[in-house]
């Protein structure tokens, strides 16, 4: 039987989990899926600034996280045992509402994996290989992983990391249609790249919209913006 949802997320880290959190809370159906084959303990602490907990907590996540982290007011950056200098944060609830807290890292992933559904939205063990568009607009998309398990979506998200399966998928779909130059960090395209409603690559910076004209805006990795 083809399992169809209308929201697919592929990375179950802390970008994944929390878009799933807030799916959940606006009753929208989805599923995670992450291609470790359990949790594990990751990094070591994280710093959660206060445009961050204001989102945690319309979450209803912010009471835990401020039991079980620390109030940071200020840290001093040290190279060795030179002090290069302090960082204040004293201002910081004042001016935003929220002061920065530490926390644990894998301690915040766990609040973000339970506020997204826990093991009922949450798929282990699915190593993306491929998403396939529809044959038309309100077709779905295929997602299929390498064991050649296969789920549709209306919509599918890529949270998964630096290692981005989802944007070597979809940036190789652009390369192949000749629509990306290897010489440059930042295209706008026009009518004719129209199906991309919106591409974002963190690793190689790259940003698509539609735009009303079809030139060509062409942003060298060290030169200023020109148009074609």
């Amino acid at each position: 039987m083809t399992e169809h949802v209308p929201v697919v997320i592929i990375g179950g880290g802390i970008g994944g989990l929390t878009l799933g959190a807030l799916l959940r809370r606006l009753d929208i159906p989805f599923v995670i899926l992450e291609r470790a084959p359990v949790v594990t303990p990751q990094g070591a602490g994280i710093s959660l600034a206060p445009n961050c907990l204001r989102v945690l907590e319309q979450l209803g996540l912010l009471q835990a996280i401020q039991v079980n982290s620390q109030e940071l007011l200020g840290i001093r950056v040290y190279r060795e045992k030179d002090c290069w200098g302090t960082i204040n944060f004293g201002l910081a609830k004042r001016w935003f509402g929220y002061n920065v807290h530490s926390i644990e890292r894998h301690e915040f992933h766990r609040y973000l994996y339970e506020a997204a559904g826990g093991a009922e939205t949450v798929r282990f063990g699915w190593n993306v290989v491929d998403i396939v568009d529809g044959e038309n607009a309100r077709a779905p998309v295929r997602v299929v992983s390498d064991d050649g398990r296969t789920i549709y979506a209306d919509v599918v998200a890529g949270a998964d990391g630096i290692r981005s399966a989802t944007r070597r998928i979809v940036c190789s779909l652009l390369y192949s249609a000749r629509h990306l130059l290897t010489d440059a960090a930042c295209w706008f395209f026009g009518p004719q790249s129209r199906e991309y409603d919106s591409l974002h690559g963190t690793s190689s910076h790259v940003g698509i919209h539609p735009t009303v004209r079809t030139s060509d805006f062409r942003r060298s990795r060290n030169g200023p913006l020109d148009v074609v």
